[in-house]
């Protein structure tokens, strides 16, 4: 059963602390809320199959985003982003996409090549020069 949490278009200054207590959430989108850091318990949410962070401020993301192990699908699009952490490529449940658009990454890291269940990579918009070889995998 999906159990969805959807705060898109909020103004939020954080997260709420009671998002941590919804039980079985799978799907949580806070795209939209002027959202400039994340708690460091959103990577505890273990049961979480969507992740909508797009369209926010966010300029970096955690390396513990790898203990989201049942991620099937990750926005984090229209952002400014920099870089992206390598613990993504241990995501290898990521398997529907990944959209990382309208950033500014100049590169992808190579773990982006483990991701092999991945059906659609969105990485446009961004400052890239080159991608990783391993992308091809």
């Amino acid at each position: 059963m999906t159990r969805q949490l959807n705060l898109r278009g909020q103004a939020l200054s954080a997260v709420p602390d009671w998002v941590a207590d919804v039980p079985g959430l799978t799907d949580l989108r806070i795209g939209r809320t002027g959202l400039s850091t994340l708690p460091d318990w959103l990577w505890s949410l273990s049961d979480l199959e969507v992740l909508d962070l797009s369209e926010n401020q966010l300029d970096s993301l955690s390396d513990d985003v790898r203990q989201l192990q049942r991620l099937r699908m990750l926005d984090l699009g229209h952002n400014q982003f920099t870089a992206l952490p390598t613990g993504l490529g241990d995501l290898i449940g990521l398997c529907d996409y990944l959209y990382v658009s309208d950033n500014r990454l100049t590169d992808l890291p190579a773990c982006i090549g483990r991701l092999g269940q991945l059906k659609y990579l969105g990485a446009t918009h961004n400052q890239l020069t080159s991608l990783p070889e391993a992308i091809g995998e």
